[in-house]
């Protein structure tokens, strides 16, 4: 008896906990990081000032990243031309693997940006514990929407909020 206290507490606290953190992290200022990207330049989270910034968290190595990432791409497209950018943070270590995924999507959009996070910096800040993590950053750097995993439901909503922040 005590045993299932014990597993429905640890439950409890871990639903509790990640609606706290999500909510700590909605209306505050985004951490800034920069990171190389797949041709080696340097981009820094606080050069996108200005942009509605759509920061994802992936590695290629997560079933539903492969998923999400053929969406990335069209709702990057869709928004070409505006004030909006993606952020595509790769936690992949090897350099190769990112390489070989994305060869998979010929012809991203220029604001589609892959950036490599070998050393995990951005995703400490950010304190991702699962992939796919997004975050909607506002044209002041503010974070204001956050969505973790990947469900097919997702890019309508991104769309949505995209848009709102960017009128």
């Amino acid at each position: 008896m005590i045993k299932r206290w014990g597993v429905f507490f640890v439950f409890f606290l871990v639903i509790l906990t990640s609606g706290v953190s999500e909510g700590s992290w909605r209306n505050r200022k985004a951490p800034d990081f920069s990171l190389a990207g797949l041709s080696g330049q340097r981009v820094s989270l606080s050069g996108m000032r200005g942009h509605v910034v759509f920061v994802d968290f992936w590695a290629s190595w997560c079933p539903p990243c492969k998923k999400e990432f053929p969406e990335l791409k069209k709702l990057t497209e869709e928004f070409k031309g505006t004030e909006f950018v993606t952020l595509a943070v790769s936690e992949d270590k090897v350099r190769s693997n990112v390489k070989s995924f994305t060869a998979e999507f010929p012809d991203l959009p220029a604001n589609l940006i892959v950036l490599l996070d070998r050393r995990s910096e951005a995703i400490k800040k950010y304190s991702v514990g699962a992939m796919p993590t997004s975050f909607i950053i506002d044209a002041k750097g503010v974070i204001r929407y956050i969505h973790y995993g990947y469900r097919e439901s997702d890019p309508d909503t991104w769309r949505s909020e995209i848009r709102t922040l960017i009128k």
